[in-house]
C-alpha cells in the first residue's frame, strides 16, 4: 500500500533526507518512516504551503493546534541547538584559562615568552609529536635541559652557557641573546 506524506516545509524534507541527524524529533519521525516502511511504500512530497492540498492543510491544522496548547514537560520549552552547550563551555574554558593565566603564581620564565593562552599556539603544539612538545614545553617553562636549570637541580655543575659561557643559559637567554660563534 502506497503511504504518502505532504508537506510544506522543505528544511523538514531536508533533514529527513541528511544522512546525520542531529535533533532527536528528526530522529523519531525517521525511525517511524522506516517502520512504514518496512510494510508499505511510503512517498514524502513537498508542495507549496497554503495551497489547498489536502493533507497539507490537515497537517498545518494539526501544527497551530499544537503550537496553541499549553507546553507540558520538562523546561525550557525552547529546544537548544546542539552547539549552544558546547559553545557555552569552550568560552568558559577560555575566560577560565586567562584567569589562570592572569593570577597564576609562578610562571615567571613562561611569560616572558608567551603572550597568553591562545587557540592557535594550542593547535600547533598538539600537531607537534611528543619529543618535540616536551622539548618546547622546556624552553617556554625554563625546565629544560639548559645549564641553568640543570644546575639547580643538581644535575650541572655550572649554570652558564655552554657555547660561550659568560651568562646563565635559561631560556630567555638562549631566545634573545646572540651568542658569538
Amino acid at each position: 500500500m502506497l503511504k504518502r506524506g505532504n508537506g510544506d516545509s522543505q528544511a523538514a524534507l531536508h533533514a529527513l533526507k541528511s544522512p546525520r541527524i542531529t535533533s532527536q524529533v528528526v530522529l523519531e519521525c525517521t525511525n517511524s518512516l522506516a517502520e512504514l516502511g518496512q510494510r508499505n511504500k511510503v512517498r514524502l512530497v513537498w508542495v507549496p504551503g497554503h495551497c489547498g492540498v489536502t493533507g497539507n492543510e490537515e497537517a498545518d491544522a494539526l501544527a497551530r493546534k499544537g503550537s496553541s496548547d499549553t507546553f507540558t514537560g520538562p523546561e525550557p520549552a525552547v529546544g537548544l541547538p546542539y552547539s549552544y552547550p558546547q559553545g557555552s563551555i569552550d568560552n568558559w574554558t577560555r575566560e577560565k584559562c586567562q584567569v589562570d593565566w592572569s593570577r597564576g603564581i609562578g610562571l615567571r620564565q613562561a611569560r616572558l615568552l608567551i603572550k597568553g593562552p591562545g587557540a592557535a599556539a594550542t593547535r600547533s603544539l598538539v600537531s607537534l609529536n611528543r619529543a618535540n612538545i616536551k622539548i618546547i614545553t622546556g624552553l617556554l617553562t625554563g625546565h629544560g635541559r639548559l645549564n641553568k636549570h640543570l644546575n639547580t637541580i643538581g644535575l650541572s655543575p655550572d649554570s652558564r652557557c655552554r657555547l660561550c659561557g659568560t651568562s646563565d643559559e635559561d631560556s630567555r637567554y638562549m631566545f634573545f641573546v646572540t651568542v658569538p660563534a
